[in-house]
């Protein structure tokens, strides 16, 4: 890659690799120095991640940022990661009805306070939470103020335990902690099942490439946007 190249890549990211291990390998196959990442995904969270290269980094804080996710719950159980990763430490025979859950949605849109789960990226006194908690070292997660615009149920089946919902929210939003929400507001406990980001902004999935497939000309210059500004900048 030219080393003059400035922009924005859009990259699929599978279930497994941490945002960070996709930076990498991208910073390596283009052979570029600075690589950076508009919002991780957890590893076990896929979907849009987009990549700023280069000058494109100094863009990033700029950018429409509000984020799409598409994610299942699974009712009755409850871990400590907030995913499937993590160990059961509570579970509950009270399952939500279809009923009890469309009931619930309309509390959690707008301006609401969210916990961030202990296993999170967030740092703490200079360390990261997650690091801290798998060392068995409580933290006390302070509350934040993030924006839910949507939520709606996309899918539920009672036998099995699950539903499925897409989300549309403000820059911060934890959705394991929004699926954990959710059932508890309905009196049961859940986890995610899947988290998959669709949109970032005015960038969607559709758009993205694979790490393995992607080239010079997926690259999205900071010229154009700066021609889209009013859609893709703040």
């Amino acid at each position: 890659m030219n080393m003059t190249t400035n922009g924005f890549l859009l990259i699929n990211k599978p279930q497994g690799p941490t945002s960070f291990n996709i930076v990498a390998k991208i910073r390596k196959k283009f052979r570029v120095k600075k690589v950076g990442h508009c919002g991780t995904l957890d590893p076990l969270a896929e979907g849009l991640l987009v990549l700023a290269i280069g000058k494109a980094t100094r863009q990033i804080q700029y950018l429409n940022d509000d984020k799409t996710y598409e994610f299942g719950v699974i009712f009755g159980q409850q871990t400590e990661t907030g995913d499937s990763e993590g160990k059961i430490i509570k579970e509950c025979e009270e399952i939500p009805s279809k009923e009890k859950l469309l009931e619930a949605i309309p509390k959690f849109i707008g301006e609401i306070s969210q916990i961030p789960p202990a296993f999170s990226a967030i740092k703490i006194n200079g360390k990261r939470a997650y690091k801290l908690a798998r060392e068995g070292i409580t933290v006390e997660m302070k509350p934040r103020n993030i924006k839910i615009y949507s939520l709606n149920l996309l899918s539920f089946d009672f036998e099995q335990k699950t539903a499925s919902f897409r989300v549309s929210c403000s820059s911060g939003t934890y959705v394991r902690t929004l699926a954990q929400d959710i059932a508890k507001s309905c009196a049961s406990v859940g986890f995610c099942s899947f988290i998959k980001r669709i949109r970032v902004g005015n960038f969607v999935l559709e758009n993205a490439v694979s790490v393995e497939n992607a080239t010079e000309r997926d690259v999205i210059s900071i010229e154009f946007l700066q021609s889209q500004a009013s859609k893709f900048f703040k």
